[in-house]
């Protein structure tokens, strides 16, 4: 079955196992936690280690908020800084989404509300509030290529935190033009250049007053997703269960960790064109095996958006990529927002290629340099909770492909 990177787990896993070794002289060890899929999940527990090993090699027991080492001074991880990786869920229960999770929890949940947002470096930018997304927050308040997505959320009101109500991603570099002005914006321009965004609205604005300053935003709410709320306005089913995403959408393979993939093409619907330039650009997953619910999203882009120097940190094709990880993305401090891989090929060649996340016939063609990028949005915490028992593996050679 398809395993994340060679090391996802082929059976059920088991949540909640905490296994870094906290050192007694190291009170900040104690702060961070790391969730287990299973005995064979070893790229997170590498990665907990990498952690534990950067804290140490920093010499500090109570290691100054600017020293802590992930990514260094990235502006992809500023908000990782944020209270020593805690809270850890940072979760809001009287909202959906309760929490935000990035993929296999690489790094700490991103805030769910103002008050979290403002702690983890997140700030308000000054424009209008987006009737359909809300108020608009960047990390350290700067539009940049590293730190290409944005966070909406509703006003504070009378000191009640705001809650998330989008998310939207900023595309520098390529993107397919034919879907301009249905799924990516028109061209903007900010300080590293032309970019391109695409939003995914997280709160019905019909419903909800999400620019209201009178009255907090009401808890309470159902899950809800709309693609392009200003353009497309397409409609992701919040339950697998949905008879319009059976209709709409194709189903593709279940991965431990994250659920089953599911995508849509602008021109023909569930009968995919395999084109990049039809790809509706955001893939959701559903819990299959659990409550049937939407587990999360990915992003997709059509070529490489992670920065990886392949010279310095070459990836090892027959063994584990957690070397050239922590090379590029800790030591030389390279990574983005995007999911922390050199990309997806285009071409089905193993382990890590985009149709592993596609069941049957699959041959995508148009990408721009033969590669996919990827960027997780998890709605829970699915690295502990999303397993695949005997699940819809549909390509036993492929490696999980984000």
């Amino acid at each position: 079955m398809p395993q994340s990177y060679g090391s996802l787990p082929t059976e059920e896993p088991e949540p909640g196992v905490d296994v870094l070794p906290v050192s007694e002289d190291v009170d900040i060890f104690t702060k961070i936690k790391w969730t287990v899929m299973g005995s064979k999940s070893a790229i997170i527990a590498s990665l907990g280690v990498i952690v534990v090993a950067s804290f140490a090699l920093a010499g500090s027991s109570s290691p100054d908020p600017k020293r802590l080492p992930l990514l260094g001074k990235s502006p992809h991880v500023l908000w990782s800084r944020w209270k020593y990786f805690g809270p850890w869920f940072n979760a809001d229960a009287e909202h959906w989404p309760p929490s935000l999770h990035t993929l296999f929890n690489f790094a700490p949940p991103y805030p769910v509300t103002t008050a979290a947002a403002s702690e983890a470096g997140w700030v308000k930018i000054d424009e209008p509030c987006n009737p359909l997304l809300g108020e608009a927050w960047l990390l350290q308040g700067e539009r940049a290529l590293n730190s290409s997505a944005t966070l909406y959320y509703s006003p504070e009101v009378k000191g009640t935190p705001g809650h998330v109500t989008g998310i939207e991603v900023d595309y520098y570099g390529y993107i397919e033009e034919n879907l301009v002005g249905t799924y990516f914006s028109e061209a903007k321009t900010a300080k590293d250049g032309t970019y391109h965004s695409v939003s995914l609205a997280l709160r019905d604005s019909e419903k909800y007053d999400l620019c209201g300053t009178k009255k907090p935003l009401a808890g309470g709410n159902d899950a809800y997703l709309a693609v392009a709320p200003d353009m497309a306005n397409t409609m992701v089913p919040s339950i697998e269960t949905d008879p319009e995403l059976e209709s709409s959408w194709k189903e593709g393979s279940c991965l431990h960790g994250m659920g089953t993939h599911w995508f849509t093409d602008a021109v023909s619907g569930k009968d995919l064109t395999l084109k990049t330039e039809n790809t509706v650009p955001i893939v959701p997953m559903y819990n299959s095996f659990g409550d049937k619910k939407i587990s999360g999203v990915f992003f997709m882009a059509t070529e490489r958006k992670q920065n990886w120097d392949f010279e310095t940190c070459p990836i090892d094709a027959g063994g584990s990529p957690m070397p050239a990880i922590a090379c590029n993305c800790i030591e030389h401090k390279n990574c983005n927002f995007w999911d922390k891989s050199p990309g997806l090929l285009q071409d089905s060649v193993p382990p890590f290629y985009m149709c592993a996340n596609m069941c049957g016939d699959c041959e995508f063609s148009g990408t721009r340099d033969g590669y996919f990028s990827t960027m997780h949005w998890f709605f829970q915490d699915a690295a502990a909770t999303v397993s695949c028992p005997g699940g819809k593996f549909c390509r036993e050679e492929a490696g999980e492909a984000h």
